[in-house]
């Protein structure tokens, strides 16, 4: 099963249709790239893969446990952000399962029997979404993020 199937989508602005009839399918390892003039519908089939936006028709399946991410074109920065800031906001999934971890392993020092099985499952569970995400490895990510685009 690919991990993205999207057919037939279809969406218009008024009487402007941007999307009739798109289709695709992305398989697990490949890398794409949207690219078309202005106007064509890029942003707007993105829009509506990640649901911020309901097509007119059309249809979508996701593999299960599936995560899709969208970078605005238009993204707001905080005037007092450094660069350093702005890229680790991109982490804020992951700074968030970090301390759901803390407050679990903080939790199961008191925790007896029950409790601290139930702890330890949640343990389990987060612990294996913060690996998928990207591990303890966020400022050596950052760094070679910005690095490789040209960022000192």
């Amino acid at each position: 099963m690919s991990m993205l199937t999207v057919t037939n989508i279809k969406h218009a602005y008024g009487t402007n249709i941007v999307l009739d009839g798109a289709t695709c399918a992305v398989e697990a390892g490949e890398k794409i790239g949207l690219v078309g003039r202005n106007g064509q519908g890029k942003t707007t089939l993105m829009k509506v893969i990640v649901g911020d936006l309901k097509p007119d028709g059309g249809s979508m399946q996701f593999q299960r446990g599936i995560r899709i991410g969208y970078l605005s074109q238009s993204p707001y920065f905080d005037p007092g952000d450094t660069l350093r800031d702005a890229a680790e906001r991109a982490f804020a999934e992951l700074h968030d399962l970090h301390s759901q971890a803390n407050v679990i392993y903080e939790a199961m020092a008191t925790a007896q029997g029950d409790e601290l099985n139930q702890l330890l499952k949640r343990q389990s569970r987060i612990d294996g979404a913060i690996e998928a995400a990207g591990g303890y490895a966020i400022d050596h990510r950052i760094d070679a993020m910005l690095h490789g685009l040209g960022f000192t």
